[in-house]
């Protein structure tokens, strides 16, 4: 398909600032994290905001003096171009290539620019900051509003990034992305390039052929019914599995005697997008930003989503607990799933028990209101397919064993790991059936 526009990214890519941002914020990261060596490389390409809740979220009576630090930083900076980057955004515009500058900075930041190069306004079609869009990068919400504004399909554009994180958003949109070594060499781009071009296993591969196609009646349908009766169903939903099945092949309930929870079925739908999303990002790294996605999947447009209290694809505001059990604390519930994450990527491969222990810990944290064992579930199902293991879901003839695995692991981690086992045997037959070969 022809390009019809092209995206890109700020620092690194259009304007040569990266360098002075990366030596900004290593000095603050060095002053207050001395011990975390590297922390500097989180903060690329995102928000001020999400800079503050992922790195500095434990210091918030340090962020007005950081924001201070910044803007003093930023009147003094040089905003020249990248080597030929203006030359090739013109040429792009003599073809007929519409333009758009997609950057996590902010409209004072823009102002600054501007000042120093005033036909940017000539050079693009639209310049989308991060006032403009409510998630950033790695999330493709930004580039998803800036092909909408120019009028063109996802597949219809390129994204220029210097960044991982820039790059997944580009690539989660649909869209082509190109990354660019100017700031940092193409190992920290694209860390995971390798398994980027490792052929999708035949299941995964499946899944997403069907998912695109829309196919009834095979492992992708069965999949989405099957999780989501059984998974909603855990957490006290009263929809059969008939019912589920009618909602995802009619969009509709169908005749009931009985009166149906409105929440039912909204999660149901809902629960099929978060099946959808996680085929999609199955082999991408789980990052806090992907945990909040599922979460605000699941839990749109519920009767929860309408409590003040209740925060919707982020994390708990009040204690909960579960199974009688304390939990993490609000405030701790960021550091630990910081370090969980951490933690569970230094293994490589994954292996079941990795994966396993993963859900247990994300458990025990439970770092939502409410939806935490669907979310949990959804990214043990993931993890499965990035890794090549067999998924599995947990039935209704399994959920008593299977909390008792919650419960025990650590003292006894056989309880979790044979039920786990036998659901995968489960899903196994399916395989089988559907004779998709699986190692």
């Amino acid at each position: 398909m022809k390009i019809k526009a092209a995206f890109f990214d700020l620092d690194g890519v259009i304007i040569d600032t990266e360098t002075q941002y990366s030596r900004f914020w290593g000095e603050q990261c060095r002053h207050y994290f001395p011990d975390q060596p590297g922390l500097e490389n989180v903060i690329k390409g995102q928000t001020l905001v999400q800079i503050y809740d992922h790195v500095f979220a434990d210091l918030p009576d340090e962020q007005p003096l950081i924001t201070e630090r910044l803007n003093a930083y930023e009147q003094q900076m040089s905003y020249d171009y990248i080597a030929g980057a203006r030359e090739f955004i013109e040429s792009l515009r003599r073809q007929g290539i519409k333009t758009a500058i997609v950057t996590s900075s902010n409209q004072p930041k823009m102002k600054n620019v501007h000042r120093s190069h005033p036909e940017l306004s000539e050079l693009f079609d639209a310049i989308l900051t991060a006032e403009d869009f409510t998630e950033s990068k790695p999330h493709p919400q930004c580039y998803l509003r800036a092909a909408q504004r120019l009028g063109c399909e996802p597949e219809e554009c390129v994204g220029f990034e210097d960044s991982f994180n820039g790059l997944r958003a580009v690539r989660s949109a649909g869209m082509t992305g190109v990354g660019l070594a100017t700031t940092h060499p193409a190992d920290a781009i694209l860390p995971q390039r390798g398994s980027a071009r490792k052929k999708a296993s035949p299941l995964l591969a499946m899944l997403r052929e069907q998912k695109a196609s829309r196919l009834k009646g095979g492992i992708y349908h069965r999949t989405q019914i099957d999780m989501t009766y059984n998974s909603n169903h855990m957490e006290g939903s009263r929809l059969t599995h008939e019912q589920t099945r009618y909602i995802f092949e009619t969009n509709t309930i169908g005749m009931t005697d009985e009166a149906v929870n409105v929440d039912d079925i909204v999660e149901t739908v809902n629960h099929f997008r978060c099946i959808d999303y996680i085929i999609d990002h199955a082999e991408e790294p789980i990052t806090e930003s992907m945990v909040k996605q599922l979460h605000l999947l699941l839990k749109t447009g519920t009767s929860d989503s309408h409590k003040d209290w209740f925060a919707v694809g982020d994390y708990k505001r009040l204690a909960n607990e579960v199974g009688g059990e304390d939990t993490c604390q609000p405030k701790e519930v960021h550091r630990q799933m910081k370090a969980l994450i951490s933690d569970y990527h230094h293994y490589k491969p994954k292996t079941l028990e990795n994966i396993l222990d993963f859900h247990v810990r994300f458990e025990r944290i439970h770092p939502f209101q409410d939806g935490n064992g669907r979310v949990g579930r959804l990214l043990m199902f993931k993890e499965c397919l990035a890794s090549d293991i067999v998924p599995f879901i947990i039935t209704d003839d399994l959920k008593f064993f299977y909390y008792r695995g919650l419960r025990e692991w650590g003292h006894i981690d056989e309880y979790l790991t044979d039920t786990c086992l036998t659901a995968q045997d489960q899903y196994k037959s399916l395989l089988d059936y559907f004779k998709i070969g699986y190692k």
